[in-house]
């Protein structure tokens, strides 16, 4: 009441277009996948992004729960030793990772993904987990959930209000607690994916999110 004004959430709505959430659908499907598959997307580094430490910390949940395997992904600018965005310590984490047989990591290295691109990747994903030290929400949450990605989130801002489910502790700080980080994901390798989403169901929410917009606009236009 700062500006003695109430406040009012509203639901973010979808990301994935609704047309696409059926299409995309038979790539959650792996015939061939063992076990459960988790992406740690690091794209081109992000201030707010742990890095090498939360890459180490998962392989010990993978050690833990042999059923989960870890997907790492970095644009090419990251590997670039030209390029001012190059992270040799994280590039050497990687590469360490993929040479440990134990602990189940792969890694890709590729240009920034086209969004149908990017939608593919995430579908063929059991969990998406959002490296962040600090920030507040993210549409990345939202097209998870429409493609029937799980979501493992920080505890700072607003990320599990957005995705409850799976959530691992990062202190005010920006620190991350390795241990709760770890059987956050033993959690999920317990409990597995998340249930398909009823597009039609989005598409409706995307419409009363739309509507209750212009209500606000309406009001305040007097």
């Amino acid at each position: 009441m700062r500006w003695r004004r109430m406040a009012e959430m509203i639901p973010h709505p979808h990301v994935v277009p609704v047309e696409k959430m059926g299409r995309l659908a038979p790539f959650t499907q792996d015939p061939v996948r063992d076990g459960f598959k988790i992406g740690i997307h690091f794209e081109s580094l992000r201030v707010n992004m742990f890095r090498e430490e939360i890459l180490s910390a998962a392989m010990r949940a993978c050690r833990k729960a042999r059923n989960l395997r870890i997907r790492v992904d970095l644009h090419h600018d990251v590997v670039d030793p030209m390029s001012s965005l190059y992270d040799p310590r994280l590039v050497a984490a990687c590469l360490s990772a993929v040479a440990d047989r134990s602990s189940q990591v792969e890694l890709f290295v590729h240009h920034l993904f086209s969004d149908l691109e990017f939608w593919i990747y995430l579908a063929t994903l059991d969990a998406f987990m959002l490296p962040y030290r600090f920030g507040t929400h993210s549409g990345l949450i939202e097209a998870c959930r429409d493609l029937a990605t799980a979501a493992i989130v920080p505890s700072i801002g607003f990320y599990s209000e957005q995705s409850p489910q799976y959530v691992f502790p990062v202190s005010t700080q920006g620190e991350c607690y390795h241990q709760g980080f770890e059987e956050c994901l033993v959690k999920f390798a317990q409990r597995g994916p998340s249930r398909p989403v009823d597009a039609n169901a989005r598409a409706h929410e995307r419409d009363r999110i739309s509507e209750r917009y212009a209500q606000i606009c309406m009001d305040l236009a007097g």
